[in-house]
């Protein structure tokens, strides 16, 4: 069975050869292609348990809530998508270290940090049209385009 995962970046992220070819590497994050910021620099909010340590990369199983942090037009939201085989590719926070039972703790959960690469195969990016496509063909399909007023009517769509 496989699982969904989201994740808010900014476009520049996405562009940087890293995510396309070699997918969501946590030693990469805070690095320019490396498909992640500090969330406190990309929102201005407060940084999650998940964030404040230096290593992995933090992901949702709640949409909405990773949609919160695409807060601009320059940001878009990556679902990754995990067969339960790739649990030891999770952690709670990467503070801890803490291990979860079963992939679906890791989706119920807020947030849980990636401590391993995930694979390109893995990732794909919301088009304008409300599709998922491979980050791979990014970004043909034009990708959905985020304002600051997040309302989702069909004035946020580019």
């Amino acid at each position: 069975m496989s699982h969904y995962f989201f994740k808010a970046v900014l476009d520049a992220h996405i562009h940087g050869k890293s995510l396309m070819k070699e997918g969501l590497d946590p030693k990469k994050r805070n690095l320019s292609g490396g498909a992640t910021t500090v969330a406190a620099a990309q929102s201005g909010r407060a940084l999650s348990a998940a964030d404040s340590t230096s290593f992995g990369q933090c992901l949702t199983g709640n949409q909405q809530y990773a949609e919160s942090y695409a807060n601009t037009d320059n940001h878009r939201l990556l679902r990754i998508t995990l067969p339960d085989d790739m649990i030891s590719y999770l952690v709670r926070s990467a503070g801890t270290y803490d291990d979860y039972a079963n992939m679906q703790a890791a989706v119920k959960d807020k947030e849980c940090t990636a401590k391993k690469s995930i694979p390109p195969k893995y990732i794909e990016y919301l088009t304008h049209t409300g599709q998922w496509q491979s980050i791979t063909t990014y970004p043909n399909p034009t990708p959905k385009s985020f304002d600051d007023d997040q309302t989702s009517d069909s004035e946020d769509w580019v």
